[in-house]
């Protein structure tokens, strides 16, 4: 399959698919400063038991490791965990204006709606109200397959096993084949 914006791109015209129908959507959010870099894809469902899903994506010949992609979402998840409700409502209003859907970064200006010269008041105004929960965050990777082949890397599957074991995180797996389909691993 093609590089990771095509996958992206397949997930997004596929919501439903993935429990998310109407959630607004944004490409390229960066949720945190100092580290915990931007998550490929944010949604933002209407309802259902998440208010947050963070999405990563990767292709079939991405050199990443089973342990460098888990730490990505991982580290988007810490940065969610400190997002409150009035964070949720600037997020919501973002993304509904079409530079939400572009693949250029989102900083934490654009996504407070501050602008520039705003710092650190763009991560208050994203961090005010009530904190999310880790309930009502979603985590989700996608890995993009040319084959009919699955997930089958043993270090993968066991340190997603072990990251549901031992820090009760459900991260679903998902593989995007090139014919557009999805299955779960």
């Amino acid at each position: 399959m093609g590089r990771e914006q095509h996958i992206e791109d397949q997930v997004i015209r596929s919501l439903a698919w993935f429990g998310y129908e109407e959630a607004l959507w944004i490409r390229r959010a960066k949720l945190g400063r100092e580290g915990f870099g931007t998550v490929d894809l944010l949604l933002l469902p209407e309802c259902g038991p998440h208010r947050l899903v963070l999405i990563e994506v990767k292709h079939q010949e991405s050199h990443d490791t089973p342990g460098r992609l888990f730490g990505q979402l991982l580290a988007y998840y810490l940065a969610s965990l400190r997002l409150g409700t009035d964070g949720l409502n600037h997020l919501r209003q973002f993304a509904q204006t079409p530079r939400a859907h572009d693949t250029k970064g989102k900083s934490l200006q654009m996504l407070s709606g501050l602008g520039h010269g705003c710092k650190p008041r763009d991560l208050e105004a994203l961090r005010a109200g009530k904190k999310l929960t880790p309930e009502e965050i979603g985590l989700v990777v996608v890995i993009g397959r040319s084959d009919d082949a699955g997930e089958r890397r043993e270090c993968f599957m066991d340190l997603r096993a072990w990251l549901k074991a031992k820090g009760a995180l459900d991260i679903r797996v998902a593989i995007a084949r090139s014919d557009s389909s999805f299955e779960w691993v």
